[in-house]
């Protein structure tokens, strides 16, 4: 498999002059002082998936721009304001589609096999780099994440191969916007940071080759246990030994449809 190559040229210059596309930070995970970081798109331009994914994300969309909510908060307050935080979900809590816990062998995790039947491409991964964008109306972010394929546990119908490096996104992100930090924050996904191992279940975004991962299929890997790093799960899906959460992945994977996702 062609891997994705990571440009050294500069980042791309801001269509609009009050926008810093970088640096990139993830949430939470990256320091301020952060070096700026962009990689090029499978599809060849980042540009061209930078687009896709600004539109891909507009589930996020509302009603004011991010220079809208600076504007009225400054009017407000009579001084503009060092940083802005939206908080939103489009991450719902339940069962996912697909297979109903009727059906699940008898101790197994209904959201396991859910999120297995759900994926079209599962692995562990480490993400080492991040850069958050805009979406296409600008009221919300996403953040694009080069994520270092560990292992495969499950390739579906892709070509991703260990040690690979794919392009991983997800909604919330930190940008900087005219010198004030808008913090953009999918409150369903507690946690995905940098440097840290996670087993991923991945979907294919239409027209790329890249992916998006959910809170829901998103488990952090410390101290050879796994936990959920979705904020409506943590409560139902307990840590479990790495091990015994890889033989239940297998065990959901050998019911899945070889025709499904």
């Amino acid at each position: 498999m062609r891997r994705p190559g990571y440009l050294k040229l500069p980042c791309v210059a801001a269509l609009i002059s009050v926008i810093v596309f970088c640096p990139m930070r993830n949430i939470g995970a990256l320091p301020m002082n952060a070096t700026p970081v962009c990689f090029q798109a499978p599809e060849g331009s980042s540009d061209q998936l930078d687009t896709i994914l600004a539109k891909y994300y507009e589930h996020y969309a509302g009603r004011d721009s991010f220079e809208e909510r600076i504007r009225q908060a400054t009017e407000a307050n009579g001084t503009k304001p060092k940083q802005i935080e939206i908080v939103k979900t489009v991450e719902g809590g339940g069962f996912p589609a697909g297979i109903g816990p009727s059906a699940l062998p008898a101790g197994s995790l209904p959201q396991v096999w859910g999120q297995v039947a759900n994926s079209n491409l599962i692995v562990i991964g480490t993400p080492v780099k991040a850069r958050t964008l805009p979406i296409a109306n600008r009221t919300f972010a996403f953040t694009q994440y080069a994520v270092h394929v560990e292992k495969v546990i499950s390739s579906g119908q892709t070509h991703v191969l260990a040690e690979d490096t794919i392009i991983v996104s997800r909604g919330g992100g930190e940008l900087m916007v005219d010198n004030v930090l808008i913090k953009a924050v999918e409150s369903a996904f507690s946690e995905f940071e940098l440097n840290q191992s996670y087993v991923l279940m991945l979907r294919v975004i239409p027209g790329t080759t890249t992916y998006r991962a959910l809170a829901s299929g998103t488990y952090a890997v410390r101290n050879g246990q796994v936990f959920s790093a979705s904020t409506f799960e943590k409560d139902i899906t307990p840590k479990w030994d790495i091990n015994r959460f890889l033989a239940e992945i297998d065990a959901a994977l050998g019911h899945k449809s070889p025709g499904g996702n």
